[in-house]
């Protein structure tokens, strides 16, 4: 299972990384960004439809712009740890911080978004051990009340990105 989630994240990656989303790591239930269908992909779609005033008819068209315009969505973890203790899920995440430093150096991103907030702490190590040096916005994990926030950040963070010519139609970055 875990070799089709990073197949597929693998297809979804764009030639240059412009805005590198960072999850906490794939969800034990299977169920994938990339797949379409979950909460994340749902709300960062309805972010970007508000931010580029433009509609996608389905999944599939939304997550072919998402790699078009540069961004893709990369995990901390690539082992589920949702279903973890949170000592051992705190665990997890730091002893995959030094695979994600390098994964930081390779796609070098122009910004970050973290899209769930208490592992802000953790990428801010990460991006500082790869040596970077890029924005890294935080925003709640788009879950049950929290959906509504998310949206409205990541509108307001691709507004800024598409402003600064970050982020331009998807076809032309």
């Amino acid at each position: 299972m875990m070799n089709a989630i990073e197949a597929l994240r693998e297809r979804y990656r764009p030639t240059q990384v412009r805005l590198l989303f960072l999850g906490e790591s794939p969800p034990v239930s299977g169920q994938f960004f990339y797949q379409g269908g979950t909460d994340l992909e749902l709300y960062t779609r309805r972010a970007h439809e508000r931010a580029f005033s433009m509609t996608f008819a389905t999944s599939h068209d939304f997550l072919d712009f998402f790699q078009a315009s540069g961004s893709w969505l990369d995990d901390i973890c690539h082992l589920p740890v949702n279903h973890l203790a949170s000592r051992q899920r705190r665990s997890a995440l730091r002893e995959s911080l030094a695979d994600l430093s390098c994964r930081l150096q390779a796609c070098s991103p122009d910004e970050i978004v973290v899209v769930v907030k208490r592992v802000h702490p953790l990428v801010c190590r990460a991006v500082k051990t790869a040596g970077l040096d890029v924005p890294v916005h935080a925003l709640p994990f788009p879950g049950y009340r929290w959906q509504d926030a998310y949206r409205r950040g990541l509108e307001e963070i691709l507004r800024s990105a598409i402003d600064r010519r970050l982020l331009l139609n998807g076809t032309q970055t």
